[in-house]
């Protein structure tokens, strides 16, 4: 998880490479990177993720970045039948294996 190994915020570019694994490993189709930036504007807008504008210029251009909004242990805890599913990084595990020592 790009929150538990410090590299929040992110560009969505870098999202859909983490979220193409997990596709594979689910043995789904992933969306296309319009149709997955239009899903990260819809956690913002849920308060999962805050979403922060960025303008580089005429070198980097406009963009948007993305950070984890959510308690993350909440969000794993959502996501228990997918991680079943695809399995987990290690990050993940790592904040699995501190959640339950703390239960």
């Amino acid at each position: 998880m790009l929150h538990e190994e410090g590299q929040t915020p992110t560009r969505a570019r870098d999202i859909q490479d983490r979220y193409e694994i997990v596709c594979d490993r689910a043995a789904a189709d992933s969306l296309v990177p319009r149709r997955m930036r239009d899903h990260l504007n819809e956690l913002a807008m849920l308060g999962i993720a805050s979403r922060t504008e960025r303008n580089e210029g005429e070198v980097g251009g406009r963009y948007y970045e993305y950070a984890l909004d959510t308690n993350p242990d909440l969000l794993l805890e959502a996501l228990d039948e997918t991680v079943d599913v695809v399995g987990v990084t290690e990050a993940i595990q790592r904040r699995l294996d501190r959640s339950a020592r703390s239960h």
